[in-house]
């Protein structure tokens, strides 16, 4: 998830960007290990039309319309994408994308998803683990100073970033993670203050 962290520290660096931003993956599975990536987000209606002051494109590190996603997913392996929608409310713009994969290995093929920290194994009583690294480890000298503390705590503790597992068949645990109470779902999930300052690393480990 180091790529993904670092997408989100860019969002920072535009404060409109992150006054509404909410980020959601869902993986759902298949005994077999296939299944489907569910990634949703809102975020605020301006921060789609803010330009980068160098090169005229769009600031925001995101992809936001269907040939975004098409052009990340070109030359990809094992993976598809099975459903776009884009709905404008005229405050917040709210995008859902469904991504078909082989394997959840096969998401790295991805632009983008190079660095996705992910693994399924399954235990052959019908079981399975998914194990996801959702915060990386911080390296030595990048703990932030106080001021950056505040100045996070203070413009990214609204939005919140969450990690969604379904599992084939009745979750026997989830670290970290709440269970719903039909025992097939586990929610890792955190604001995106919290998941930008966390120590890590932080592994989201679902077994079933």
């Amino acid at each position: 998830m180091k790529a993904f962290k670092l997408f989100l520290t860019l969002v920072l660096m535009v404060p409109v960007l992150i006054s509404c931003v909410d980020i959601e993956m869902r993986f759902v599975l298949k005994r077999d290990g296939k299944g489907y990536l569910d990634l949703t987000y809102d975020v605020d209606a301006e921060a789609t039309t803010l330009l980068d002051a160098n090169d005229q494109r769009l600031a925001i590190p995101l992809p936001i319309t269907r040939k975004d996603f098409e052009t990340a997913l070109s030359g990809s392996d094992g993976v598809s994408m099975r459903r776009f929608r884009r709905s404008d409310d005229g405050e917040g713009v709210h995008i859902l994308v469904r991504i078909a994969f082989d394997s959840v290995e096969a998401l790295r093929s991805i632009a983008g998803f190079e660095n996705l920290l992910v693994s399924y194994e399954a235990d052959g009583d019908r079981g399975g683990v998914l194990s996801q690294r959702v915060i990386p480890a911080r390296r030595s000298g990048e703990d932030p100073e106080q001021d950056v503390i505040e100045l996070l705590q203070s413009v990214a503790s609204e939005s919140r970033i969450s990690f969604v597992v379904v599992a084939p068949a009745k979750i026997r645990a989830a670290d970290g993670a709440s269970i719903d109470d039909r025992g097939r779902t586990a929610r890792f999930s955190r604001t995106l203050a919290d998941f930008l300052l966390e120590q890590g690393p932080v592994d989201f480990v679902v077994r079933w």
